[in-house]
């Protein structure tokens, strides 16, 4: 798996809208990537509300989250039928991303907190959806402390 202090792999995945992007598009911005692997609506959903529960901190600290989901048709339906998400959610269904990131198990969930030149600064493993959201802003807003700027 990719650690703190590694670039971040190239790899294009598609927007819920259908369009294409890269982690490299998002160079200039701090980012928190959820990969969520093959998890099951229910943590999506319940992962997604904790989320909009906490972006304001974590636009606070100019950290921009994406959520990338490897099931379209279970996960993306359900995210979309929500009035609106403040956060972008992403599409990895063949799990390239996941390869990229080297996830040894794609039933696993993960952050990568990843500073504005696109190094990883910090990995959080899987935990209960409340939780992970909760560390990713402590670990944000450390990180921001000790870099003092944005991560």
């Amino acid at each position: 798996m990719i650690q703190p202090g590694d670039t971040v792999p190239e790899g294009e995945i598609r927007t819920g809208a259908g369009t294409s992007i890269s982690l490299g598009d998002l160079r200039g911005r701090a980012v928190a990537v959820f990969l969520l692997g093959r998890v099951g609506p229910a943590f999506v959903a319940e992962l997604l509300t904790a989320l909009t529960e906490h972006i304001h901190r974590l636009l606070a600290l100019q950290v921009s989250p994406m959520v990338v989901l490897s099931d379209p048709d279970k996960q993306l339906d359900s995210a979309s039928r929500r009035e609106s998400v403040p956060y972008l959610i992403s599409v990895d269904q063949n799990l390239f991303l996941h390869q990229q990131f080297q996830v040894v198990d794609v039933d696993d969930v993960g952050v990568w907190l990843i500073d504005e030149n696109s190094v990883i600064t910090d990995v959080i493993p899987a935990l209960p959806p409340g939780e992970l959201v909760r560390l990713c802003v402590k670990r944000a807003t450390r990180t921001l402390a000790d870099a003092d700027g944005p991560m």
